[in-house]
């Protein structure tokens, strides 16, 4: 049974496509600067920042807040091919900036 349990477990996260995004001054390593994945991936993005954060992942409207440190989820489907931002979104009228791309590949 424990087996069978196991398998099960490694079958569910198969089409899994995990990434650990840490920001310092909003910025991830040049190496996360666009994220591929494949249609029908289930996409999971785990942010940590060294400073508060409002994050919004474009195409699939998105949304986050990374307080600090403490890590935070976004989880999604990638079910529309495409690159989108993921956009610093502030305070300030109209100000977003990409801090990175998601690609999603037919």
């Amino acid at each position: 049974m424990r087996t069978i349990l196991i398998l099960f477990a490694a079958l569910a996260v198969a089409g899994e496509k995990p990434f650990d995004v840490a920001l310092i001054d909003g910025k991830p390593r040049a190496d996360q600067r666009t994220l591929r994945v494949a249609k029908g991936d289930e996409v999971v993005l785990h942010w940590t920042s060294d400073r508060p954060i409002a994050l919004h992942l474009h195409g699939y409207d998105l949304k986050t807040n990374v307080a600090g440190k403490e890590a935070v989820t976004m989880r999604f489907t990638a079910n529309i091919a495409g690159r989108f931002p993921v956009s610093e979104h502030t305070h300030a009228s109209g100000h977003h900036r990409a801090v990175l791309y998601v690609e999603v590949l037919p």
